[in-house]
């Protein structure tokens, strides 16, 4: 750092106290440590002030690219979503063409009797018959693989239950077995049969007094 002679103007440094041109007195000894110390103060807020621009451009820098950052990860983003739900579909596709379930070849049936009634099958439909004088009770309390059922009646005869699922097995080429699991009634089984357009019936009767509950096994 300098500054220059008042009186030949020659760049004099800071802490000098003569011109070394024309040797002139231009400063006191204090005058001279005063004119170096600001000299050094003024480098230093120079210094200072540099290094905040610097700071401050590089953390521009670093909002800028992490501003553009995020733009680029939300389309990325987005096409995730979009393979994820791809995924999905190919899955639901695949659950789509897998193979049906096997259908239902044993079939539980829990039914409350009273006097005579017959539990009739064919082409995957049940349904019962009330045998017995109108006096006596229709079957109540109807559960199939333990599914409650309430059929309505049309005079002695039910509706049909076909919603099974899966549906029940065809009994045509199967032997058919009909096992009496519990219950006081007695029962009596006509199989299906090429005659009878292979219907099986399951008769229960129950004359004692009051009804019973019956629980009928049926496998083919």
């Amino acid at each position: 750092m300098s500054f220059p002679c008042p009186y030949c103007r020659k760049s004099v440094p800071n802490g000098a106290v003569r011109c070394p041109r024309c040797t002139s007195i231009i400063q006191t000894q204090q005058e001279a440590s005063d004119r170096v110390f600001s000299a050094r103060v003024g480098f230093v807020l120079l210094v200072i002030i540099v290094l905040a621009f610097y700071y401050c451009g590089k953390h521009f820098e670093s909002e800028q690219s992490r501003s553009a950052d995020q733009k680029r990860y939300k389309p990325t983003a987005a096409r995730i979503e979009r393979h994820s739900d791809s995924e999905q579909s190919s899955s639901t596709d695949v659950i789509s063409t897998s193979q049906p379930a096997a259908p239902i070849r044993e079939l539980t049936v829990t039914v409350t009797i009273d006097g005579e009634d017959a539990l009739k099958i064919r082409d995957g439909r049940l349904w019962f018959e009330h045998i017995s004088a109108m006096r006596h009770v229709i079957p109540q309390d109807i559960l199939l693989n333990g599914a409650p059922w309430e059929p309505s009646w049309d005079g002695r005869v039910s509706s049909f239950y076909a919603d099974f699922q899966p549906p029940l097995a065809p009994f045509k080429g199967s032997n058919v077995s009909v096992t009496h699991v519990s219950g006081r009634s007695t029962v009596r089984v006509d199989l299906p049969s090429d005659a009878n357009d292979q219907t099986l019936t399951v008769g229960i009767a129950d004359y004692p007094v009051g009804s019973d509950e019956n629980v009928i096994l049926i496998k083919w």
